[in-house]
């Protein structure tokens, strides 16, 4: 019988990311020798960098050049398996391709997104795995059935030369480094001459430098490959490169890689074969989430994108203001595509306090079975309102947590509320005067919360912006179950996450005072709330009101947006304390002057606000929200103010 080929495929890594690794995947450590100094994405944590260290092979082993790897790049590996074969077990393919770029093995893969000869896809989990066949069975069924020395990806078609395109890449690159390479390799390989100008004056781009090859061929490229690099790499001046310029070889290889597969063209090798690739844009493994603090832990969440970001940190310092130093705040934020730097801000709210935590985990690695797309979204509400479902499974270590919304402020100590008991209920709350009032004034209100949600006592329902969840309980009973069959059943709810929360829980809250959730806004949708609302409720109001806890800044008119609103200039005070501040006042500023109608009291409420952080702002910005589309009318105004 025909001996199997045996294959390994190194997957090169930087960081932690969802491991493939079975005994053809084989993942290694891109830059071991200098994981621990900092690169490109910051300096590596000590508990990352063991994980990659228990998990992977390292390129820093045996004769190597890991240390070049911040120039490099991803070449350090195909290097270390070059001179280390035998320690892959002298396989007699080998291939390599990255940790979010990888060959489809699978003949039957879906995608409706190609880009750049990518299949793209979002998220890195089972589906995405048993989508592209990145399983040794399905490797070793794709490759038996192909008879070839070499595969590699697909040509990528460009309006663009390679060459010209690399010069298009200034000033991340430098073409006179691509241009040095092409002397090199004229000078050094005089054979290679044609299909070097052949290949950089072609349309057609090899990228993303994977491949599996024979083991000869690849001993041949490397051979080729690599007297290349090295001489180059003492020719290039890095004298005043950044950061990524400096990687200027690890680019560069990419585009000799499609020299090279010229030149076998150009030799009538007929064995090489195009494989599909895919490119997944989040590669982040839901890590084990872990108190931050053994005692006095005042586990708090919230959940937030990139727009609510800036009134998170706001919420935070209000909290932070009102804490108290003998307890410790450990507070998650989940979050949906927040970019770094607003994380760092977020972050430096509490770099003096030794008391308090502030961790960030993506919700889409923790809940992967979750379609957005699916998510019904009404009035001013996203996706992230969903997020709050989720949280007995992705705090797996937590007993019980307060999740609190981004519009609101605190004016008492947090951990009063958290310390609560809940007895053997499952969730916290307090009550929603405003949805009791619609209730009893509008009979759209009444039939849907009476046939739609089905809730026994009406007056009953809570509000889901600061919840106290006894997440042990919740896994008990086994409460994800009941929420999807009611995100599947209730696929257009008016209030999203609420009514679910209060279909599935209504018999298991323990309610708390109004002070703790008093909701701004019913005054603004209600003049006549005192004769609208049940008078037991209008006195809880009415004292939550004297003497509020929490400000929830409920329904649309937010105080970012209506600083003249009851309780707004509250929340402005503590936006003032954060490095938010002008971003936020920018945004309105902008936004309004792009609004046709201006309302005057929101620039006079502006005005008014600290001369020390304004003074820039108010004679530019304001004067141009001013005298915009209603020039005339505002003109008088401004100079009056």
């Amino acid at each position: 019988m025909k001996k199997k080929p045996s294959v390994k495929i190194l997957v090169g890594y930087h960081k932690p990311a969802v491991l493939l690794k079975d005994d053809i995947l084989t993942p290694i450590h891109l830059g071991r020798a200098l994981a621990t100094k900092a690169s490109k994405d910051g300096a590596m944590s000590e508990e990352d960098y063991q994980w990659m260290l228990d998990n992977m092979i390292g390129d820093d082993t045996g004769d190597n050049i890991s240390q070049l790897n911040r120039e490099f790049c991803e070449v350090t590996a195909m290097y270390w398996a070059w001179k280390n074969y035998d320690k892959l077990g002298n396989p007699d393919y080998i291939g390599f391709m990255h940790y979010r770029r990888h060959f489809i093995f699978n003949e039957n893969f879906s995608s409706e997104k190609l880009w750049e000869g990518c299949y793209e896809y979002d998220i890195l989990d089972d589906n995405y795995i048993k989508n592209c066949g990145l399983d040794s069975a399905s490797i070793r069924k794709y490759l038996a059935e192909q008879e070839c020395d070499m595969f590699t990806t697909p040509y990528v078609s460009s309006n663009l030369s390679v060459e010209n395109q690399h010069r298009d890449l200034l000033p991340f690159l430098n073409i006179d480094d691509l241009l040095l390479s092409k002397k090199i390799t004229e000078d050094l390989y005089p054979e290679y001459k044609e299909d070097i100008n052949l290949y950089f004056s072609s349309n057609k781009h090899y990228w993303y430098h994977s491949f599996i090859m024979k083991k000869e061929v690849f001993f041949q490229y490397c051979e080729w490959l690599f007297p290349i690099l090295l001489k180059l790499h003492t020719e290039i001046n890095y004298t005043n490169y950044s950061v990524m310029r400096k990687r200027a070889i690890g680019f560069i290889s990419e585009r000799l890689h499609g020299v090279f597969i010229t030149h076998l063209f150009a030799e009538n090798y007929k064995k090489i074969k195009y494989i599909p690739f895919a490119k997944v844009h989040k590669t982040d493994f839901p890590k084990t989430v872990f108190p931050a603090f053994n005692k006095n832990n005042t586990a708090l969440c919230f959940s937030t994108d990139q727009i609510y970001i800036l009134y998170t940190g706001v919420a935070i310092k209000s909290i932070i203001e009102h804490s108290d130093s003998s307890k410790n705040y450990d507070i998650i934020i989940l979050v949906d595509n927040v970019c770094q730097r607003e994380k760092d801000k977020i972050k430096a709210l509490i770099k003096d306090k030794t008391n308090f935590s502030i961790r960030f985990l993506d919700i889409e690695i923790y809940i992967k079975q979750l379609n957005k797309k699916e998510l019904f979204i009404c009035h001013h509400f996203q996706p992230i309102v969903y997020y709050r479902l989720f949280l007995h499974n992705v705090l797996q270590k937590y007993k019980k947590v307060l999740y609190l919304d981004s519009d609101i402020i605190v004016k008492k100590d947090i951990a009063e509320l958290f310390n609560i008991d809940l007895k053997e209920n499952i969730i916290g709350a307090a009550k929603d005067i405003e949805v009791i009032r619609s209730y009893q004034n509008n009979k759209e209100t009444e039939n849907y919360i009476n046939h739609i949600l089905k809730l026994k006592n009406p007056y009953n329902y809570f509000n889901s912006g600061v919840l106290l969840l006894n997440l042990e309980e919740m896994r008990k009973r086994n409460i994800q179950q009941i929420f999807q069959n009611l995100l599947n059943k209730l696929h257009m709810p008016k209030m999203p996450d609420q009514d679910i929360l209060n279909v599935a829980l209504q018999n298991n809250v323990e309610f708390f005072s109004e002070n703790w959730n008093f909701e701004y806004h019913i005054p603004l949708v209600s003049v006549n709330c005192p004769y609208d609302i049940p008078a037991q409720y209008m006195e809880k109001y009415q004292k939550a009101k004297e003497n509020p806890y929490i400000i929830h800044y409920t329904g649309p008119s937010k105080p970012w947006f209506t600083p003249m609103h009851l309780y707004s200039g509250e929340w402005w005070l503590y936006a003032r304390m954060t490095p938010f501040y002008e971003e936020i006042l920018f945004n309105n500023l902008t936004a309004r002057q792009n609004n046709n109608n201006i309302d005057f009291r929101i620039v006079k409420n502006i005005i008014d606000l600290p001369k020390d952080k304004l003074k820039l702002i108010r004679y530019k910005l304001l004067s141009k929200i001013c005298l915009g589309n209603k020039r005339k009318k505002y003109r008088q105004k401004t100079k009056i103010l």
